[in-house]
């Protein structure tokens, strides 16, 4: 801290500088450079204002005032200090400080030799300074010589980015602390639940047809009806109970990345937290945290029901004809290779929107501690760019990431238009090939729900790409926690 306050004097570039005991907290080579190297030096031709109680740079200073029982004892020159026959060493050890080292040495007052005053001469001061100083460079040497080649010349690590689909052992790993049997009863009963959907909408089909039903036949109205209630009373209870295990796995993986978290963040080096912004780790507690506990599940929620819904309009679509079953490859087709190629580019986007938010968390925090230091060197405007750099960046990543989308839905909604189109000619082909007039009313009764579905199924494939690619890019978090 105390190098990071002197280079904001020296940068502020001011024609007076005010210096509060700034040696005390360091070493005292680490004093005697800064005193050198910054105040002699960097600050040369400055007025220089300097609070300390180490000696040994008296010689130098060209008026000295000295303080006692708050009042001014001595000022002049350093040859009049001496002349005066103010004891130095003595006042300080009667004040609880060290007349040569900081406040920390460990060394008790009464066993450093207090100077003679009689032969005490200011160029011997100078010679200890001076050959202080060469055993500092001679250390420096040394050290360079033995110590490994520097590191990079940024104190702060760059938050990297990772290209490509999301890694597989995150995803994995996200599944396992749901735990296996939790997700098997959760696809179980999805599958269930969307086959009761199915039903409950053949059996109005049926019934608008007076088709037979499980071999009962002569079924009444409210027959009819009455079956009709009861699948749809059972596919709400499948509704609410799919819920179950779901919302348990997800609970459980919360829980478990957040743990996570919080015991690496406690078991981090101190080296750690040099190198790591504070905004960087605030965004992986807000953000990335309640992708992990709101918007992860809540995709993959929809991403479940959509395919389980897709599903059953592929299955329903090859039950009312078989001549369907290359519309459905060829449309699980065109819709692969739709929702790879926005993928790739929805994966890119997110990861460099979550990237450009921790800068922005960065700034704001950094001003808010920092504000009467920004103040007092009057670096307002620098600030106030910094944070429109940053706030420019992230407004940029996520309006690509929506333009995007707007890109997707526009092809999305052409194919589904194309699809509908197809459905119609081929359920007409087929209803006016047929020679059975009972035949033909039972599948034409079929081959209009299926076409009601494959309405929907543009729709919902549009949907399924969205909510899975809004999964895959929220599964960032996953891997950045």
């Amino acid at each position: 801290k105390q190098r990071v306050a002197f280079a904001r004097a020296v940068y502020s570039d001011r024609d007076i500088v005010v210096m509060d005991d700034p040696l005390s907290a360091v070493d005292s080579h680490v004093a005697t450079a800064l005193f050198h190297d910054c105040i002699c030096a960097a600050l040369k031709g400055k007025t220089r204002v300097l609070v300390t109680h180490h000696v040994q740079f008296l010689p130098l200073a060209d008026n000295i005032i000295v303080m006692s029982d708050r009042s001014i004892e001595f000022t002049g020159t350093y040859e009049e200090l001496m002349a005066s026959g103010i004891d130095m060493a003595e006042k300080l050890a009667t004040d609880g400080h060290s007349p040569t080292s900081s406040p920390s040495s460990h060394e008790e007052p009464d066993s450093r030799e207090k100077p003679h005053h009689d032969d005490h001469h200011p160029e011997n001061d100078l010679e200890k300074i001076e050959d202080q100083q060469a055993e500092i460079e001679r250390q420096k040497t040394n050290d360079a010589n033995t110590i490994p080649p520097p590191q990079e010349d940024h104190l702060m690590s760059v938050e990297g980015t990772k290209s490509g689909e999301v890694d597989m052992r995150s995803l994995g790993w996200y599944f396992l602390t749901q735990g296996l049997a939790v997700v098997a009863i959760c696809l179980l009963f999805f599958s269930i639940w969307r086959a009761v959907s199915v039903v409950t909408d053949m059996m109005v089909s049926w019934w608008s047809t007076r088709s037979d039903i499980a071999g009962f036949s002569n079924i009444t109205d409210e027959q009819y009806m009455m079956w009709y209630g009861i699948f749809i009373a059972i596919q709400l209870v499948w509704l609410c109970l799919r819920q179950i295990p779901y919302s348990i796995g997800s609970w459980r993986s919360a829980a478990a990345i957040h743990e996570k978290m919080v015991t690496q963040l406690l078991r981090a080096p101190t080296s750690f937290y040099d190198t790591t912004p504070a905004g960087r780790i605030m965004a992986r507690f807000s953000k990335d945290v309640e992708m992990i506990d709101s918007v992860i599940p809540e995709s993959f929620n929809y991403c479940l029901g959509s395919i389980f819904r897709v599903l059953g309009v592929f299955a329903l679509v090859c039950y009312a004809s078989l001549w369907l079953i290359f519309l459905v490859v060829g449309v699980t087709a065109g819709y692969t290779i739709l929702s790879r190629y926005y993928a790739a580019t929805n994966r890119a986007q997110k990861r460099i929107d979550s990237i450009n938010r921790s800068p922005l968390a960065s700034i704001i925090t950094q001003t808010l501690s920092g504000l009467s230091t920004i103040r007092a060197y009057n670096c307002i405007r620098l600030f106030d760019a910094n944070h429109t750099r940053a706030i420019n960046a992230a407004s940029r990543s996520n309006y690509s990431w929506r333009s995007t989308m707007r890109w997707l839905l526009l092809r999305l909604d052409v194919l589904s238009s194309l699809l509908v189109l197809i459905v119609a000619i081929v359920a007409c082909a087929v209803v006016h090939s047929g020679d059975n007039p009972e035949a033909r009313a039972d599948q034409l009764s079929v081959l209009t729900l299926a076409v009601t579905y494959t309405i929907t199924l543009g729709g919902s494939m549009g949907y399924l790409i969205a909510t899975f690619a809004d999964m895959e890019s929220a599964m960032n978090s996953v891997e950045r926690c």
